[in-house]
C-alpha cells in the first residue's frame, strides 16, 4: 500500500504511480499527486506538438501533390496517433484514478465521501453536463488536490457521526488530544489535593483557636 508523507521527489512519485496501479486505499501527498500530473501534461503538450508538426507538412504536400494523396496520408498519419493516444489512455487510466483517490484520501476525504461525490457528479453529468452543480464538484475535487495533508481530517473525538462518515481521522489531533486528557485529569486530581489541604488547615487553625 503506497502511503507517501513528507517530502516526495520526482522520481519518488514516479515509483509510486506504478507501484500503486491498483491501489485504491493509500495516500498519496500533494507533491507525489502533482509530479504525475505535470509528467501527464507535459507528454499531451509533445503528442500535440509532434501532431501539430505533421498536420503542417502533411498541408505542404497537399499543396504540392494532388489532394487524394494528401488526404490519405492525413488519414495514416491522424490513426497512427490515435492508436497511440489510446494506449496511453488505457495504460495510465487505472493508476491515474488510484492516484486521484489516494490524494483526496491524504487530503483528508473518507473512501465513502469521495464515492458520494462522485457518484453525484456522474448522476449530473448524465442528465446535463454543462449544469453548475457538475462544475463546482469539479471544482471542489481540484482544490482538494491542492490542499496539504490532512487539511480536511477531524479529531475522532471531538466530530459527530456524520463528519467521521465524511472526514478521515487526523492522527496527529487524536494523538495530542489523548495527551491533554492525561494532564487535564491530572489538574483535577491535584485541584482535589489542594482543596483537601486547604481543609486540613483550615481545621487545624480552628483548633488552635479555640
Amino acid at each position: 500500500m503506497i502511503n507517501e508523507k513528507g517530502k516526495i521527489t520526482f522520481k519518488q512519485a514516479w515509483v509510486d504511480f506504478w507501484k500503486g496501479y491498483v491501489d485504491f486505499g493509500g495516500r498519496s501527498t500533494r507533491a507525489g499527486y502533482w509530479w504525475i500530473q505535470l509528467l501527464i501534461y507535459l507528454l499531451m503538450f509533445v503528442l500535440l506538438l509532434v501532431f501539430g508538426v505533421q498536420f503542417v507538412s502533411l498541408l505542404g504536400v497537399w499543396a504540392a501533390t494532388s489532394f487524394g494523396g494528401a488526404l490519405a496520408g492525413f488519414a495514416s498519419g491522424m490513426m497512427f496517433w490515435l492508436i497511440l493516444v489510446g494506449i496511453i489512455g488505457v495504460i495510465i487510466l487505472l493508476p491515474s484514478i488510484a492516484l486521484w483517490i489516494r490524494r483526496l484520501r491524504d487530503a483528508g476525504l473518507t473512501n465513502w465521501a469521495i464515492a458520494i461525490l462522485v457518484l453525484i457528479e456522474a448522476l449530473l453529468s448524465f442528465r446535463d453536463s454543462t449544469t453548475i452543480l457538475t462544475s463546482l464538484i469539479i471544482v471542489i475535487f481540484f482544490v482538494i488536490t491542492l490542499l496539504p495533508s490532512d487539511a480536511l481530517a477531524v479529531a475522532r473525538a471531538n466530530s459527530s457521526v456524520i463528519t467521521q462518515f465524511l472526514f478521515r481521522s487526523s492522527p496527529v489531533v487524536d494523538t495530542e488530544t489523548e495527551k491533554q486528557e492525561p494532564q487535564g485529569s491530572f489538574d483535577s486530581e491535584s485541584a482535589k489535593s489542594d482543596n483537601s489541604e486547604n481543609s486540613v488547615f483550615n481545621e487545624d487553625d480552628d483548633n488552635q483557636k479555640e
